[in-house]
């Protein structure tokens, strides 16, 4: 199922001219994970680059069967049995997912991974009955080893107002999640 998810992912993202990377693909696919309601705490871990799916099964499964493949080492595009996969989407209910992910096919990858390490934070601290805010968001990420370097070495967007911004995104995302996060 997750490499069904994944090349679906590459094929949403990507065209004959731009083949999405590692990266795009792994915050899209916590961002569709999201969407389907799926729990997300669990199976992604706090890496530097952000949220990242535990292991790179899906990734190889999907190489494996040809479903896609890699250009260069860390991009992607349709693989021959690509059309194999399509029947999947629709089965396991992806394809909905998929269509929602279109929003972000313009995104750059620096929002797209603030846009999900903002919301596994928000997530975290919902789960340690801890209020959500730019503050508690930023204190977050100052603690964690892995994700403090962020706040250095992406200043650019891991700031308030970049987490303002997608504290504000995220409740229009995941209106259910963020209706109790104060403005």
């Amino acid at each position: 199922m997750e490499a069904v998810l994944f090349s679906g992912i590459v094929a949403e993202m990507g065209d004959e001219r731009f083949n999405p990377d590692r990266v795009r693909v792994t915050k899209a696919g916590y961002l569709a994970k999201r969407y389907m309601g799926m729990e997300v705490l669990g199976e992604y871990a706090r890496m530097e680059a952000g949220t990242s799916i535990r292991y790179k099964g899906p990734e190889k499964i999907a190489i494996k069967n040809n479903y896609i493949e890699a250009v260069e080492t860390t991009h992607f595009k349709r693989g021959e049995k690509f059309q194999d996969v399509e029947t999947y989407l629709e089965r396991y209910g992806y394809m909905a997912a998929l269509e929602w992910l279109a929003q972000f096919r313009f995104t750059k990858n620096k929002e797209l991974e603030l846009l999900a390490t903002v919301d596994y934070t928000a997530l975290d601290l919902m789960r340690q009955g801890k209020d959500v805010t730019v503050e508690g968001i930023m204190a977050y990420l100052e603690k964690d080893k892995k994700w403090s370097k962020k706040l250095e070495k992406k200043a650019d967007v891991f700031n308030e107002e970049g987490i303002r911004k997608a504290l504000k995104k995220l409740s229009v995302l995941f209106t259910e999640t963020y209706n109790r996060v104060p403005k």
